[in-house]
Protein backbone atom coordinates (compact mmCIF):
# COMPACT_ATOMS: atom_id res chain seq x y z
CA UNK A 1 0.00 0.00 0.00
CA UNK A 2 2.77 2.42 0.93
CA UNK A 3 4.62 1.59 -2.28
CA UNK A 4 1.48 2.29 -4.33
CA UNK A 5 1.02 5.66 -2.64
CA UNK A 6 4.67 6.52 -3.23
CA UNK A 7 4.36 5.61 -6.92
CA UNK A 8 1.20 7.70 -7.27
CA UNK A 9 2.87 10.66 -5.58
CA UNK A 10 5.95 10.30 -7.80
CA UNK A 11 3.73 10.17 -10.90
CA UNK A 12 1.80 13.25 -9.83
CA UNK A 13 5.04 15.15 -9.18
CA UNK A 14 6.41 14.13 -12.58
CA UNK A 15 3.26 15.35 -14.36
CA UNK A 16 3.32 18.62 -12.40
CA UNK A 17 6.99 19.19 -13.23
CA UNK A 18 6.36 18.47 -16.91
CA UNK A 19 3.43 20.92 -16.87
CA UNK A 20 5.61 23.65 -15.37
CA UNK A 21 8.36 22.97 -17.91
CA UNK A 22 5.96 23.05 -20.86
CA UNK A 23 4.33 26.28 -19.69
CA UNK A 24 7.72 27.86 -19.04
CA UNK A 25 9.01 26.89 -22.49
CA UNK A 26 5.86 28.25 -24.14
CA UNK A 27 6.27 31.55 -22.28
CA UNK A 28 9.87 31.80 -23.48
CA UNK A 29 8.75 31.14 -27.05
CA UNK A 30 6.19 33.95 -26.77
CA UNK A 31 8.92 36.41 -25.74
CA UNK A 32 11.01 35.55 -28.83
CA UNK A 33 10.83 37.81 -31.89
CA UNK A 34 9.03 36.76 -33.99
CA UNK A 35 7.12 34.43 -31.68
CA UNK A 36 6.74 30.83 -32.70
CA UNK A 37 3.03 30.74 -32.01
CA UNK A 38 2.44 27.28 -33.44
CA UNK A 39 5.02 25.71 -31.12
CA UNK A 40 3.86 27.81 -28.17
CA UNK A 41 0.23 26.73 -28.72
CA UNK A 42 1.26 23.08 -29.05
CA UNK A 43 3.20 23.19 -25.79
CA UNK A 44 0.45 25.02 -23.95
CA UNK A 45 -2.18 22.56 -25.15
CA UNK A 46 0.03 19.73 -23.90
CA UNK A 47 0.43 21.49 -20.55
CA UNK A 48 -3.35 21.98 -20.32
CA UNK A 49 -3.94 18.26 -20.92
CA UNK A 50 -1.58 17.38 -18.09
CA UNK A 51 -2.82 19.93 -15.61
CA UNK A 52 -5.35 22.60 -16.50
CA UNK A 53 -4.56 25.92 -14.88
CA UNK A 54 -5.61 29.52 -15.27
CA UNK A 55 -2.09 30.62 -16.14
CA UNK A 56 -2.06 28.20 -19.08
CA UNK A 57 -5.49 29.43 -20.20
CA UNK A 58 -4.38 33.07 -19.90
CA UNK A 59 -1.28 32.38 -21.99
CA UNK A 60 -3.37 30.52 -24.57
CA UNK A 61 -5.65 33.58 -24.74
CA UNK A 62 -2.59 35.73 -25.43
CA UNK A 63 -1.51 33.33 -28.20
CA UNK A 64 -5.00 33.51 -29.71
CA UNK A 65 -4.81 37.31 -29.59
CA UNK A 66 -1.41 37.32 -31.32
CA UNK A 67 -2.76 34.94 -33.94
CA UNK A 68 -5.59 37.39 -34.63
CA UNK A 69 -8.36 35.27 -33.10
CA UNK A 70 -9.81 38.01 -30.89
CA UNK A 71 -12.98 36.07 -30.12
CA UNK A 72 -11.11 33.02 -28.82
CA UNK A 73 -8.87 35.24 -26.69
CA UNK A 74 -11.83 36.99 -25.05
CA UNK A 75 -13.78 33.74 -24.62
CA UNK A 76 -10.78 32.11 -22.94
CA UNK A 77 -10.34 34.99 -20.53
CA UNK A 78 -14.06 35.10 -19.72
CA UNK A 79 -13.81 31.44 -18.81
CA UNK A 80 -10.87 32.16 -16.49
CA UNK A 81 -12.65 35.02 -14.67
CA UNK A 82 -15.77 32.88 -14.24
CA UNK A 83 -13.64 30.21 -12.52
CA UNK A 84 -11.46 32.73 -10.66
CA UNK A 85 -13.29 36.02 -10.13
CA UNK A 86 -10.33 37.34 -8.09
CA UNK A 87 -7.79 36.83 -10.90
CA UNK A 88 -6.49 40.38 -11.46
CA UNK A 89 -4.26 39.38 -14.37
CA UNK A 90 -7.12 37.78 -16.30
CA UNK A 91 -9.35 40.83 -15.68
CA UNK A 92 -6.54 43.12 -16.90
CA UNK A 93 -6.04 41.06 -20.06
CA UNK A 94 -9.80 41.01 -20.66
CA UNK A 95 -9.95 44.80 -20.29
CA UNK A 96 -7.22 45.24 -22.88
CA UNK A 97 -8.45 42.61 -25.33
CA UNK A 98 -12.12 43.71 -25.23
CA UNK A 99 -11.34 47.41 -25.71
CA UNK A 100 -11.76 47.31 -29.50
CA UNK A 101 -14.87 45.20 -29.75
CA UNK A 102 -16.74 45.70 -26.47
CA UNK A 103 -15.85 48.96 -24.68
CA UNK A 104 -18.46 48.41 -21.97
CA UNK A 105 -17.02 44.99 -21.08
CA UNK A 106 -13.53 46.46 -21.26
CA UNK A 107 -14.39 49.21 -18.76
CA UNK A 108 -16.05 46.72 -16.40
CA UNK A 109 -13.03 44.40 -16.58
CA UNK A 110 -10.68 47.34 -15.92
CA UNK A 111 -12.77 48.29 -12.85
CA UNK A 112 -12.61 44.71 -11.57
CA UNK A 113 -8.84 44.57 -12.08
CA UNK A 114 -8.37 47.91 -10.31
CA UNK A 115 -10.55 46.82 -7.40
CA UNK A 116 -8.45 43.67 -7.01
CA UNK A 117 -5.29 45.78 -7.05
CA UNK A 118 -6.44 47.26 -3.75
CA UNK A 119 -5.69 50.68 -2.33
CA UNK A 120 -2.36 52.18 -3.30
CA UNK A 121 -0.26 54.12 -0.83
CA UNK A 122 0.66 57.67 -1.79
CA UNK A 123 -2.51 58.36 -3.80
Amino acid sequence: MLLTLALLAAGWLAVSLRDVRLESRASVLLRDRPPDLVDARRRLESARLLNASSSVDQTLAAVSWLEGDRGAAITGLRSVVRREPDNRVAWSFLARFAAETDPRRSREAARRAAALDGPRSGR
